[in-house]
């Protein structure tokens, strides 16, 4: 018989770690050399976060809170890019870094 699947088993903490990392290695690339991207891209990890955290609802203390404070994090991150200037048109965020 097979064993079902647990949320919370060791093994799935890794891979969202993992996926949670890469996520954030993607947005500091896209920050660095195509930063006008962040307007898309910043919302769309936050569905992620968003579903993790409404995954550790009700779960044990640092969970849910870790999860509500990276969904604010991300919100703002995706409200800046929105809102900066520089970020109009393609490629002059890159230019505004580069010098």
């Amino acid at each position: 018989m097979r064993e079902r699947h647990r949320p919370n088993s060791p093994d799935q903490v890794k891979v969202a770690g993992v996926r949670d990392i890469c996520l954030g290695v993607g947005t500091l690339a896209l920050f660095f050399f195509q930063p006008s991207a962040l307007r898309v891209f910043a919302p769309a990890t936050l569905v992620v976060a968003a579903s993790d955290a409404a995954l550790t609802i009700g779960g044990p203390f640092p969970a849910p809170f870790n999860h509500l404070m990276g969904v604010v994090g991300i919100g703002i991150l995706s409200v800046a890019a929105w809102f900066d200037p520089t970020l109009t048109t393609e490629g002059e965020g890159y230019k505004r870094i580069s010098g």
